[in-house]
């Protein structure tokens, strides 16, 4: 993800990101973003947001799974037991 953030951020004019802004931190990350580098840099972080929820999904998917069956399985326990 870093070299995409780093790609990405070649394209772009730093001149644009205004540091002095001082957002509470409990402010949004996509709103600081926009607030403090414009559009260019709202993009930047959407697109990670894509790049790290793509990345993560099947981790995801595969620990959902494995909760599902743990759980399916102490259902057949408890109704054996009943």
């Amino acid at each position: 993800m870093g070299g995409i953030a780093w790609g990405m951020m070649s394209f772009l004019d730093f001149s644009k990101y205004n540091p002095l802004i001082a957002m509470p931190f409990t402010t949004p990350a996509p709103i600081v973003m926009f607030l403090k580098g414009g559009l260019p840099y709202l993009l930047v972080f959407i697109v990670l947001l894509i790049v790290n929820v793509l990345t993560w999904y099947p981790f995801f998917r595969m620990a959902d799974k494995k909760e599902c069956q743990q759980e399916a399985i102490l259902e057949q326990e408890k109704a054996a037991e009943n």
